[in-house]
């Protein structure tokens, strides 16, 4: 009868609907702050390659439109966005905006499906475009295959308990911002010409970018809400 047919277009609706308001959602939590970061990235390479006796190189580099574009995608190696560990964030936004065809293709192959996209991330057989890496489809049909199995005995929503520091994501992103310039500071002042003084120079390192990072965040969390909040995804 039609009756089946009009629940079907229903749930359809309704799915198509939730996915839209899903997507919104990502552009202000995801979007936004990949393209703000890129930007600040892209201003500091410029900044520098203005600076030819310090940053002899990127002066050298061509920063055309060319440039511009592919920094918010595959600069660098060819793999990474300009701010290199949003590589990440890149491919989650391709990852949501497929959600459904993982989604379905775990909901009707199960364990086969895992299979495939494990596969096509171990053994990398395709050489896929930046942007569209296996590893992330395969964790994240790992993660709607759990949340599937669980619905599908509880007939319940999973609510996974997330309580990670507010910091994490600015450090994540404003790290890769002063990692290299701290590092070449250090080994300078330094003079680490030997194994145990890089040792130390890399704890220094990490340590120091870790402290900058952080008290940026509370600086801005204090007196710049507004912008943290922006190029934060409001987290």
């Amino acid at each position: 009868s039609s009756y089946p047919d009009i629940y079907s277009f229903i749930r359809l609706m309704v799915s198509v609907v939730i996915y839209i308001g899903k997507l919104k959602r990502r552009v202000k939590s995801l979007l936004l702050p990949y393209i703000i970061w890129n930007l600040l990235a892209m201003a500091i390479v410029l900044l520098k390659s203005s600076m030819p006796s310090l940053f002899p190189s990127l002066a050298k580099e061509n920063h055309d439109l060319s440039w511009f574009v592919n920094a918010f995608w595959s600069s660098q190696d060819g793999n990474c966005p300009i701010l290199y560990p949003l590589w990440y964030v890149r491919d989650l936004i391709v990852v949501v905006i497929l959600s459904p065809l993982v989604y379905i293709l775990v909901k009707n192959f199960r364990e086969w499906a895992l299979v495939l996209f494990f596969i096509l991330w171990y053994f990398p057989l395709v050489d896929f475009p930046p942007g569209f890496s296996m590893t992330s489809f395969f964790f994240f049909g790992v993660a709607a295959f759990i949340t599937i199995a669980y619905m599908l005995e509880d007939r319940k929503k999973i609510k996974l308990r997330k309580e990670y520091p507010e910091s994490t994501f600015f450090i994540f992103c404003f790290h890769a911002l002063i990692l290299g310039d701290v590092s070449k500071v250090l080994i300078k002042v330094c003079h680490a010409n030997g194994p145990s003084l890089m040792v130390l120079v890399y704890v220094s390192t990490f340590l120091l970018v870790l402290a900058i990072s952080f008290y940026t965040w509370l600086f801005m969390k204090r007196y710049l809400l507004g912008v943290l909040q922006l190029i934060n995804g409001s987290r």
